[in-house]
């Protein structure tokens, strides 16, 4: 989800947990002695894919505000092949490889989001080393209870910072002109079981109401359980939290790192 203009909303420092002891996610199975297989494809909603130009030794061709067309799982791999030699090059991490129990979903690579487009050429999904290290360091504390990273958003060009803030129907939840997701030091997440199942959540990834709020108390007892669960291990591991996003977390080193542009 795009990062919210730091101004206007008050940073959430909850008292970290230890890392041992964290309660268990309410409503999941009890956790499974061995990890999964971590890579889960992009979504598509079961919606045929519309035809897309055949990839080539060029960077895919960056999005415009009516969207990329959606690829499939051949296609996407293909485009990822592509941009995470660049990336690297780059000086950012690949959170492919970071930690087996990791589960990559990028939604602004599917037409899965707010917009109801695609927009990221592809689903590489990285983050400057020190916020990589953070997130494996929240996944250990997580697997002891029996939970899963789910990545949704990490790594974000500049070029696509003004596509999101355009589409988005409450300006509020987007940075105009260069956002922390630009830098590498940002990370969207929620939680998995074991089985790589989404956990229920107050609300939708990138829902743009009240239910999104840190201090939504609407919600129910489970989705109250799993964003605590979420924001404890991530807190623990070095991150701090914005208010109007559950999902949301920014690497407080943020400033020593220029806003990049290499493409996805």
């Amino acid at each position: 989800m795009p990062e919210t203009t730091p101004a206007p909303t008050a940073i959430l420092q909850p008292t970290p947990a230890p890392t041992e002891g964290l309660p268990t996610p309410s409503g999941t199975a009890a956790p499974q002695p061995s990890p999964v297989t971590t890579a889960a494809p992009p979504s598509t909603s079961g919606r045929t894919p519309a035809p897309s130009p055949a990839l080539s030794s060029s960077p895919v061709p960056a999005a415009t505000a009516g969207g990329l067309p959606v690829l499939t799982l051949e296609e996407m791999q293909a485009a990822r092949a592509l941009a995470e030699p660049r990336l690297s090059e780059a000086g950012l991490t690949n959170l492919r490889g970071l930690d087996e129990n990791l589960i990559i979903d990028m939604r602004y690579a599917t037409d899965q989001n707010f917009m109801g487009k695609r927009v990221y050429p592809s689903d590489a999904s990285f983050l400057r080393p020190g916020t990589a290290q953070k997130l494996a360091d929240a996944q250990a504390i997580l697997l002891e209870a029996g939970v899963r990273i789910m990545v949704l958003d990490a790594y974000r060009p500049k070029r696509y910072q003004q596509i999101l803030y355009d589409l988005a129907t409450d300006k509020s939840y987007v940075a105009k002109g260069v956002s922390r997701h630009n830098r590498g030091a940002a990370v969207d997440v929620t939680l998995a079981d074991m089985d790589g199942r989404e956990l229920p959540m107050p609300s939708g990834y990138d829902e743009m109401t009240q239910r999104a709020t840190r201090a939504y108390a609407g919600c129910t007892k489970e989705e109250a359980a799993n964003r605590k669960l979420l924001t404890q291990a991530m807190v623990e591991a070095g991150f701090t939290t914005i208010s109007n996003e559950w999902w949301h977390f920014d690497d407080p080193d943020y400033a020593q790192y220029a806003p990049l542009d290499e493409d996805l």
